[in-house]
């Protein structure tokens, strides 16, 4: 089985990288997944230390700006300022 987590969040420190990885351990022994992907959506970025540490960890990485360039480049509305 595979699984996908994801975490939306405004801004994104490394702590929470950190707690994210662990809550994607547990999901891996609750449910006995072969593959646990974790993707993280930061709205507004994160500090740059959060960044490097899901990069070394292979954890998946989007920003709001980045995704916005995607929506409009395929013809779909752009995210809302929150």
């Amino acid at each position: 089985m595979q699984c996908w987590m994801l975490v939306v969040a405004k801004r994104i420190g490394p702590e929470a990288v950190d707690e994210f990885l662990e809550q994607g351990d547990q999901v891996r022994e609750d449910t006995n997944a072969i593959t646990v992907t974790p993707w993280i959506f930061a709205f507004e970025g994160s500090a740059s230390e959060a960044e490097e540490l899901a990069d070394s960890k292979g954890v998946l990485w989007s920003e709001k700006n980045v995704f916005n360039e995607l929506l409009d480049h395929v013809g779909l509305r752009k995210l809302p300022e929150l």
